[in-house]
């Protein structure tokens, strides 16, 4: 099985997502990553102060 496929596969990512700017791209992957419990909802803002 392909890498993309894998994470396709358990929902580490979203393939074909559309995001208007980059803080909404961000925000799509890291809810997927809140929904597997591998970081929590803050991450997401750290991400934007970081920016």
């Amino acid at each position: 099985m392909k890498l993309r496929d894998s994470l396709a596969e358990n929902k580490s990512i979203r393939l074909q997502a559309e995001a208007e700017t980059w803080q909404d791209a961000v925000k799509i992957g890291v809810d997927l990553l809140v929904a597997a419990d591998v970081v929590e909802p803050r991450y997401y803002q750290a991400i934007l102060d970081a920016g």
